[in-house]
């Protein structure tokens, strides 16, 4: 599967970042520079060795280097003869931000649309952010589905993510939508699902038809943990499915997703190795619990000192898997956490770098804020485009500012822009208080006890 990449800008700083890892390369405007001229040429057949003729001579070591870069990261793909044979950066007018996030040139497209399928789901785990796991009366038709997938292609997303309830519960009406979304050119195309309902059949199938990405969730690494939330013997169905998907179609194909909560935390780091080294999976996609549903606020992590030993591990073990090309992911406010204030590159992707579709074709910002009834518009009534573009989402972007003088004036605010919206919303009340997962918190907590785990 070749990965795909597009262009984000952020003060003086320019990224490459990788659609199907989720993940970001700083480059300069000299390799900018390059790529365009690549990107400029390909028409023409053209080689390495062509470009380098024309590089100056003061810059001919560094143009070696860079090639080699988009090489390794795939970017690029050249031939024995060094002629490129692909490119693979599919959008140069990607957003711009300044440091607090907020817009200076606007969004082009999302860069993922997450789409949950159906409400209807198999299993009814008690830290689910759905009340309702039936049928919906109103649910989007197959040929409202094929249309609006090419409204999301119109737009150039690149990557598309079914789920649920339980995605598979809608097999039929799934497998027409991913093929859909490959005859549209989306790239990468993900179902996250439990699994239960998939079968060796089925998943040559979904592959088949153009699906890249089986996200299985999991709990736990043996069934006392999984059981104990999915039900009991649903661990070794989940992992027999995730063994077979990486045996048969590669790592890269079976990504592996784990919701912490006050369950699991501390088996978090010997889940993470069992999805690397028993199951093979190529992503492995860590999130925090947030309470949406009322009466769930009892798996939340509220204890400081563990959410940063949580994400310090985090950190730390995403550099030692990606040695060996296992992508470990989690949220941005985490790794900024973890990372003990390095800079980030951006916050809360809701509604800027992503859009969520709902059964009746109702937009949220994100899956999360779905569940209280954030709304942008409805699929039915506007255009995808029209949604992404109105009053509604541009008066969202805007919520970036937080009402708390002590967090929209922080010296931090610059890297976590008050946190995750979906988690302010039930702790303060609305989505301009910050998020509960505070660095500068934890900061001062610590540093009134004598403590200097922030300072590690």
């Amino acid at each position: 599967m070749k990965l795909k990449y597009t262009i984000k800008r952020m003060d003086d700083e320019i990224f490459l970042y990788c659609i199907k890892k989720e993940l970001t390369y700083k480059i300069d405007e000299y390799m900018l520079d390059i790529l365009k001229k690549i990107k400029d040429e390909l028409d023409k057949k053209v080689t390495i060795n062509d470009l380098f003729n024309i590089v100056k001579p003061d810059d001919k070591q560094r143009f070696i280097n860079d090639i080699a870069v988009l090489i390794k990261l795939g970017v690029i793909e050249i031939d024995n003869k060094n002629e490129i044979i692909s490119f693979n950066i599919i959008n140069f007018n990607e957003i711009t931000m300044n440091k607090n996030g907020l817009i200076k040139s606007g969004y082009s497209r999302p860069e993922v649309v997450y789409w949950i399928f159906t409400n209807l789901c198999n299993l009814h785990c008690g830290h689910c952010c759905w009340e309702n796991h039936y049928n919906q009366d109103d649910e989007l038709n197959e040929e409202e589905v094929i249309n609006i997938i090419d409204q999301v292609a119109d737009l150039n997303v690149s990557k598309i993510s079914f789920s649920g309830g339980e995605p598979t519960t809608k097999y039929n009406k799934l497998l027409k939508a991913i093929q859909h979304s490959k005859d549209r050119g989306i790239t990468s195309i993900c179902i996250a699902t439990n699994a239960l309902l998939l079968n060796e059949e089925r998943i040559e199938e979904l592959i088949n038809a153009g699906l890249t990405e089986i996200q299985i969730s999991l709990d736990g690494k043996d069934a006392k943990t999984h059981d104990k939330i999915r039900g009991i013997g649903n661990f070794d169905k989940t992992v027999k499915i995730a063994k077979y998907i990486s045996k048969k179609y590669g790592k890269e194909t079976l990504s592996v997703g784990l919701t912490v909560t006050n369950n699991n935390l501390d088996s978090i780091e010997d889940l993470i190795d069992f999805a690397d080294k028993e199951l093979q999976a190529g992503q492995i996609k860590v999130v925090r619990y947030t309470p949406v549903v009322e009466g769930t606020k009892q798996y939340d992590i509220v204890d400081n000192k563990k959410r940063l030993e949580l994400c310090k591990m985090l950190v730390n073990k995403r550099e030692e898997l990606a040695k060996h090309n296992t992508y470990l992911k989690f949220n941005r406010l985490m790794s900024f956490i973890g990372g003990i204030r390095k800079k980030a590159s951006e916050y809360c992707a809701a509604g800027r770098l992503r859009l969520c579709i709902l059964p009746n074709g109702t937009v949220c910002p994100c899956p999360i804020l779905s569940s209280h009834d954030i709304e942008l518009g409805n699929l039915r009534e506007e255009k995808l485009a029209e949604i992404w573009n109105g009053e509604k989402i541009k008066k969202f972007r805007e919520l970036s500012k937080r009402k708390d003088d002590k967090c929209s004036k922080c010296e931090y605010f610059y890297a976590c822009g008050g946190g995750c919206k979906a988690n302010a919303l039930p702790y303060g009340g609305d989505l301009t208080t910050r998020d509960t997962w505070c660095y500068k918190e934890m900061e001062e907590e610590f540093s009134k006890k004598g403590d200097n785990t922030c300072k590690k």
